[in-house]
């Protein structure tokens, strides 16, 4: 196997309403009509959205044992033989609240997890006010390939990718919530997505690796809009595939893992950075 099928899909959540966000997700990947996935990628806060107070955020907050998320994705992930990358949601553990992403596997069992590690607390956001920050980076290897786990923010970083693809990262999965305020001039607006897009392919490049993202897009907040621009950049930072900035859409493209060994091959990004 080194082509690799892969659907990632943005949105804008329904505040509080998982079940609905749920449906909308599996509604989603139907409207795609194949019945062939490698791994299906979903939005950051997917699952309850960002128009939440601070308690709102603890008290949605699910525990990994009852989880309704990660048992409806289970289903998804059998029903499709498909890996699921679950977007970040947030999790409790020993009373304190991540924002946590998990893999599940093809047979829809956790394979991997990662808290965010960057968390969004500039320009008025207060990510740190009710979420705690991971402190371990992840790296998973799939039937397919390596993964390696980040949310949102984390693209700021670029060491957090280099540190990846030391662990041998051949695909980046990015789930965000990357959004501008309303208010803001249309020529600000275009720079902000430009600089999102210029940030996607620069992981991708800078590191020979594969990037998936997916963003939320459309009304998430009365502050402002989720960008969209989901988009998968091919290791030479060519993007695939890219969204608009509308909700309710999916992006499909299949990624050829066997060209990028070769490259890597020629140029061992891991052993250089």
């Amino acid at each position: 196997m080194t082509k690799i099928k892969i659907l990632s899909m943005q949105f804008a959540p329904k505040k509080a309403d998982k079940a609905f966000n749920l449906e909308r997700v599996k509604k989603i990947i139907a409207e795609h009509g194949n019945q062939e996935y490698d791994l299906i990628v979903l939005p950051e806060f997917f699952d309850a959205g960002v128009n939440l107070s601070n308690k709102e955020f603890y008290e949605f907050a699910e525990d990994e044992k009852k989880s309704v998320v990660l048992k409806e994705l289970a289903k998804v992930a059998t029903n499709y033989n498909s890996y699921v990358h679950c977007g970040g949601v947030l999790f409790k553990e020993k009373g304190k609240c991540f924002n946590r992403t998990y893999l599940l596997d093809r047979n829809g069992e956790i394979a991997a997890k990662y808290d965010k590690i960057h968390l969004f607390s500039y320009f008025g956001g207060n990510e740190d006010s009710y979420t705690y920050p991971g402190d371990k980076i992840k790296v998973y290897e799939a039937d397919f390939g390596k993964i390696g786990l980040a949310i949102c923010f984390d693209l700021r970083y670029p060491q957090h990718f280099t540190n990846l693809v030391r662990q041998g990262a051949e695909l980046f999965v990015v789930p965000a919530a990357w959004s501008v305020v309303k208010k803001a001039t249309i020529e600000y607006k275009e720079q902000f997505i430009e600089n999102w897009r210029t940030i996607n392919k620069a992981r991708a490049f800078d590191n020979a690796a594969f990037l998936v993202s997916a963003n939320n897009a459309g009304d998430m907040h009365p502050m402002f809009n989720g960008i969209g621009h989901s988009m998968m950049v091919d290791f030479d930072g060519k993007i695939l595939a890219e969204a608009d900035e509308k909700s309710d859409k999916f992006i499909y493209s299949e990624l050829d893992f066997g060209a990028l060994r070769k490259y890597r091959e020629r140029f061992p990004i891991g052993d250089l950075c």
